[in-house]
């Protein structure tokens, strides 16, 4: 049959194609409801009611309408696939600009009202980012399969966006769902997963659904198989999780790069311009206290690394080991004994935490000050990504009962003196050190902590604090805070009170961290650390006392502050740790991480083989026709050429004839036809076949019909596809 007659035929079917809405079939429906509901939970976290109504309304609409058009006379339908989808895409920007013209319009709000302005500039956003682009992606999706993946994308994009928030650990919200996971010894992350993978493989499935049922259980199985490799993925890297603030040394930057002294190793501060504060309200840590304790400075203060060795620029990590041994270094693989704080611990009280890691740290981290440090087994690696026990002899001394003491240890020699005292050459510091120190009354002047507490009150007076600060570039960043405007964040504080401390001879050292307000605990045991806690602190060293957090906490501050501590995500989380735990120091009951992670790797085998198993059966399938024997031709060529016409989406109807099947395939194969008559001829015995050559040719003309028909992109990716030959029949 000539492509015209193909047509002709294809016409006198287009009356139940395009029957008008009565004619849509109720997968049509679902899928548009499928998207209706996906474009809702993507307006969810941004839009108001009347915003997420209309991004539902279109989306829906824009469907139904795709729907609508794929089913009109099929002539010309390259030309209309492109030019419905400029269309649309005209229309959305159109719209998207007459919303910005209106946002801005004051007669726009008089004329309507406040409340109806804003909702019929929801409405023409919803026609903009979503109506356009669902009415491309059904329209291409119902042309082509490879664009349907773009319609499961957006689908899992916009059912992600819906559980954004327990991205940032919030898996406590809503309390309805949280409650009644975690009463039911759930973790609420794992119930969220559940629910969302369960939303992915119904929306998945209303889109890939067509009205050949015989796709609908590989869709189910490669949808089914996705999600279980994602679930044991996530059993075996644990959850995503954000990290904490970049910037205060605790996510592991790289050691300085040596100056021209040979100085600098050890990793640093970084100090920044625009210091961001994404991540800042992610739990990142919880802490358990096994016993009561509230510390003199009205905040716990969880150091994790310190910087002491000034390199000629700023201060970074010590290389020696005689100094800032009370920093662990590495997370404990068997109980670590920590050096104790002061020689006879004055001043100090025993104080034992648990402490669950809930995203990835460069090194542990403790109140001052670890004696002990070991690990804890878990009893699931799900939800915390490690866990450890300290011992800590935690301060619990007052400023003022302090006064009077001596600066450093009697035991430090020469080297370790300098270290903790050696600050810039810049005679701006010692100067300003001295002003300072004026203003102390004479009795006190020669008192270590009171000269590092005259320094902490100057700079709180003077200084204000601010995140978006303008000295990073500067060659000495913290002189040109100190000397300049002195609006900074915690890093410029900390550096400039070191220095003018070591200008005053007060032994002196920065501490990075987390710090939480005394009153964030409430009533309870736990302490829940989010990466807004991250913050760097400067440190001063008296004899028989230890390290002593000399904080500054500017009066000035510019930043809007963090929200509270929600107290019960911190009960929440809490409990989940204490639930966890298990002995300190004892192994894993039963290794889960290697189970799952062998099962894992069996799993992704034997999908790879399975894959390439089918790939290779889809290549020998095409290759066939070039050594079948003359009597296998008919079949074997017809075979390959129904493998070829399925790679691109042509493949027979449920009940239909292979004639039919050939009339309809000719407009795209013509030498499809003459295939299919030698095929039928040698099946059924009716008269006299073709030669080995000719039905060689006649195969090879599908390949070259199709090849003129298809550009390269999409035969290439029509190639990759292994699973293409079992849509053929």
């Amino acid at each position: 049959m000539s492509a015209a007659g193909a047509w002709r035929e294809d016409a006198q079917q287009a009356p139940a194609r395009a029957g008008g809405l009565r004619a849509l079939p109720a997968a049509a429906w679902a899928r548009a409801l499928a998207l209706a509901l996906a474009a809702a939970a993507l307006a969810w976290s941004y839009a108001a009611l009347a915003g997420i109504a209309a991004a539902a309304l279109a989306a829906f609409g824009a469907a139904i309408a795709a729907e609508l058009a794929s089913r009109a006379h099929p002539r010309g339908r390259a030309l209309r696939t492109r030019g419905a989808a400029l269309l649309a895409l005209a229309a959305g920007a159109l719209a998207a600009l007459l919303a910005f013209a209106l946002s801005r319009a004051t007669w726009f709000g008089e004329l309507l009202g406040p409340t109806t302005a804003l909702g019929a500039l929801d409405v023409l956003r919803a026609l903009a980012g979503i109506a356009a682009p669902v009415f491309v992606l059904r329209f291409a999706a119902l042309r082509s399969p490879f664009a349907g993946i773009a319609e499961i994308a957006l689908a899992a994009t916009a059912l992600a966006a819906t559980f954004a928030p327990h991205r940032a650990g919030m898996v406590h919200r809503p309390f309805a769902i949280g409650d009644f996971a975690w009463g039911s010894g759930i973790d609420p992350a794992a119930f969220y997963l559940g629910i969302g993978a369960a939303g992915v493989l119904v929306l998945a499935a209303l889109l890939l659904r067509d009205e050949r049922a015989r796709r609908l259980p590989l869709h189910a199985a490669a949808l089914f198989a996705v999600a279980l490799l994602l679930l044991v993925g996530l059993n075996i890297t644990g959850l995503p999780s954000a990290r904490p603030p970049a910037g205060l040394g605790l996510d592991g930057n790289k050691p300085s790069k040596p100056n021209k002294s040979g100085k600098g190793t050890g990793a640093t501060n970084d100090f920044k311009d625009d210091y961001s504060n994404d991540g800042s309200e992610v739990p990142v840590a919880i802490v358990v206290l096994h016993a009561d304790y509230t510390p003199p400075t009205g905040a716990y203060y969880f150091r994790e690394t310190a910087f002491s060795q000034f390199n000629g620029q700023r201060l970074v990590e010590a290389q020696r080991d005689d100094v800032d041994r009370d920093v662990v270094r590495v997370f404990p693989a068997a109980k670590i004994e920590v050096p104790a704080p002061a020689a006879d611990g004055a001043g100090r009280t025993e104080l034992e935490t648990s402490i669950g890691l809930l995203t990835d740290h460069a090194r542990p981290f403790a109140i001052d000050a670890p004696v002990t440090i070991e690990p804890s087994a878990m009893k699931s690696s799900f939800r915390f990504q490690r866990s450890y026990r300290v011992l800590s002899r935690a301060p619990t001394l007052y400023y003022e009962e302090m006064l009077g003491g001596e600066a450093g240890d009697p035991n430090w020699n020469d080297e370790q003196w300098k270290l903790y005292t050696e600050a810039p050459s810049d005679a701006r510091y010692g100067k300003l050190a001295d002003e300072m120190l004026a203003q102390l009354r004479p009795e006190f002047r020669n008192d270590p902590l009171a000269r590092a507490l005259i320094v902490k009150q100057i700079l709180e007076e003077t200084g204000s604090y601010s995140r978006k600060s303008r000295h990073a570039k500067a060659q000495d960043p913290t002189g040109d805070f100190l000397f300049g405007d002195r609006i900074g964040y915690c890093v410029y504080f900390a550096h400039a009170a070191t220095y003018l401390m070591r200008s005053l001879g007060v032994p002196a050292r920065v501490a990075a961290g987390y710090a939480v307000n005394g009153g964030d605990r409430g009533d309870g045991s736990a302490i829940l650390l989010r990466g807004g806690n991250a913050h760097a602190w400067p440190e001063i060293y008296l004899s028989g006392v230890g390290w002593v957090v000399v904080d500054i906490s500017p009066q000035k501050v510019l930043d809007d502050p963090m929200t509270p501590t929600d107290l019960s995500l911190q009960r929440m989380l809490g409990e989940m740790l204490r639930d966890q735990l298990g002995e300190p120091g004892a192994d894993p009951p039963i290794p889960t991480k290697q189970l799952a992670r062998e099962f894992a790797l069996w799993a992704l085998a034997l999908l790879a083989a399975a894959i390439l198993a089918s790939w290779l059966a889809k290549l020998w399938r095409r290759a066939a026709p070039r050594f079948a024997r003359e009597r296998s031709l008919p079949r074997v060529g017809y075979r390959a050429a129904l493998d070829r016409l399925a790679e691109h989406g042509f493949s027979r109807g449920r009940g239909e004839s292979r004639e039919r099947f050939a009339a309809r395939a000719g407009a795209l194969a013509p030498a499809f036809g003459a295939l299919t008559r030698e095929h039928l001829r040698a099946a059924f015995g009716a008269g006299a076949r073709a030669g080995g050559s000719t039905l060689r040719a006649q195969s090879a003309g599908v390949s070259r019909d199709l090849r003129s028909a298809r550009p390269w992109w999409r035969r290439a990716l029509a190639l990759l596809d292994p699973f293409s030959w079992l849509r053929a029949r």
